[in-house]
């Protein structure tokens, strides 16, 4: 019955859907995204999953809005002004677009902030008598174990 089209059935004077079935996987796609990587400047930075960031893409100056769910499991914080790669995403009901797969240009941001960044998992959160957490982190360079507290 997919893809058919089923008169709908009455129970209890209610017009209700029979014989059900969840479609497979990947069989909806709302968005085609591109393959071509771009380079742009972090603008702003979703503060919670509502929330929208802005890009400012490097190669045509445009503007493409990202959510938290858009970053591309990269472990490095981003900060405003940091260089980024990310491929462009056009939904195909309204044609908007949207930047998606968000990584940080680390290599590229360290040389234009002259900083360090660091990369660590979050080993343990423990709350102390004054209900203030402290986070314990741990990480390794070159086979040596450092902790943080």
């Amino acid at each position: 019955m997919t893809g058919q089209v089923v008169e709908p059935v009455k129970r209890k004077d209610k017009e209700v859907a029979i014989n059900v079935s969840l479609l497979p996987d990947g069989s909806v796609v709302f968005d085609d995204i591109s393959e071509k990587i771009l380079s742009g400047k972090l603008l702003t930075i979703p503060t919670n999953k509502r929330d929208e960031g802005k890009i400012e893409c490097v190669s045509d100056g445009k503007i493409y809005s990202f959510a938290e769910a858009d970053r591309d499991g990269n472990a490095y914080t981003m900060q405003e002004n940091d260089t980024i790669r990310f491929l462009v995403a056009t939904d195909r009901r309204d044609q908007s677009k949207r930047a998606v797969s968000i990584q940080l240009d680390i290599d590229t941001t360290k040389v234009e902030k002259n900083e360090q960044r660091e990369i660590g998992i979050v080993a343990a959160v423990k709350v102390n008598k004054i209900n203030f957490p402290k986070i314990f982190s741990s990480y390794k360079i070159n086979n040596k174990h450092f902790k943080n507290s």
